[in-house]
């Protein structure tokens, strides 16, 4: 029995790394698979160490426990800190996705934001970058929908919205100037309107400070069902 002890650390070890990678799958955070390659690189050389000690009868029975820590720790650090970033194509993540968000406190969330699970169409995909030193943080949504969901959508955002155009008024792609000194700057997916001439932008939560700019925006396309909510800051 004793002889199999240092094969049993490393199936313990590869366990922890099973769990790790589940961890990843259900909320794409890149510490998840540190902390599993951690597991397993530890594993193979403890597996190569412990079965040296075991041949000189000097093995510690304590020691693949504490080894057994190391993965979770490193994995329990990186979650300290906000990915760079986040991207998904998988919408019933959007719960963890969210919680996950709000808990770095990078992008402030929206209350505009509705529950369009029953919604989606296809093309989901959530995108979020941290606001890291002086960089603004920004998460969105976008996906397609029926065309006569759109409405509900612009109700919605209208009792709170600062300003509206078409998204070819955006001047540099994403800042519709107000006057002389003040714009409002929406992020969006460039690439998924490509083809959307006529889509609109309802601007709502928006500042014109061009050092820390923040906006709630829905762009939406009537004729083809694109959407997305975006916030900014």
């Amino acid at each position: 029995m004793a002889g199999r002890t240092p094969l049993r650390s490393f199936l313990f070890m590869l366990l922890i790394a099973a769990m790790l990678t589940a961890g990843y799958l259900f909320s794409d955070l890149p510490a998840f698979p540190a902390g599993a390659a951690a597991a397993l690189l530890i594993g193979l050389i403890c597996l190569v160490i412990d079965s040296s000690r075991q041949k000189q009868g000097g093995l510690s029975q304590r020691t693949p426990a504490v080894r057994s820590l190391l993965p979770p720790a490193v994995t329990a650090v990186l979650l300290l800190f906000p990915p760079l970033t986040l991207e998904s194509d998988a919408s019933w993540k959007y719960p963890m996705h969210k919680a996950i968000i709000g808990i770095y406190h990078n992008v402030q969330p929206s209350a505009l934001f509705p529950d369009f699970s029953e919604d989606i169409v296809s093309d989901y995909h959530l995108s979020y970058l941290p606001g890291i030193m002086q960089g603004t943080g920004h998460f969105s949504v976008r996906f397609v929908t029926d065309p006569e969901r759109l409405d509900s959508y612009c109700e919605r955002f209208l009792g709170y919205m600062d300003a509206a155009c078409l998204l070819s008024e955006l001047s540099g792609g994403d800042t519709l100037q107000i006057n002389d000194t003040a714009a409002y700057t929406v992020r969006y997916d460039k690439a998924f309107f490509a083809d959307c001439p006529g889509a609109g932008v309802m601007i709502c939560e928006a500042g014109t400070d061009p050092n820390h700019p923040h906006s709630t925006a829905l762009i939406f396309d009537r004729g083809s069902g694109k959407l997305e909510l975006s916030r900014l800051g």
